[in-house]
């Protein structure tokens, strides 16, 4: 039941803030002039902001917790994209985590 309020509290709160608010900061980083080099980071960048944005009015929505979990693990693999691109531009080799062995 406390869950139920909660949820109900945080769409009403959501559905306050305008369009535009939820928007600005993704059109700030669409309207950013960036080098070529950049452009696949910017890509990845606002699709992560566009899946964000969709799922939180989808959430206003009242959409099912499934529509709501794929949203975000679509932003978030987007997100991944993001930070690899960023490793590639930087030149980081990125190498895999391997166990320690235990204190003796």
């Amino acid at each position: 039941m406390l869950a139920e309020q909660w949820l109900s509290s945080a769409r009403a709160v959501l559905a306050r803030v305008e369009e535009t608010q939820k928007e600005s900061i993704r059109r700030a980083a669409e309207d950013t002039q960036i080098p070529v080099c950049l452009g696949t980071l910017k890509t990845h960048q606002l699709n992560d902001m566009n899946l964000t944005i969709q799922t939180l009015i989808a959430f206003v929505g009242g959409a099912s917790q499934d529509e709501l979990n794929a949203g975000l693990d679509k932003a978030h693999q987007e997100h991944d994209l993001y930070s690899l691109e960023i490793v590639r531009l930087l030149g980081i080799t990125l190498a895999p985590i391997t166990a320690t062995p235990p204190a003796p």
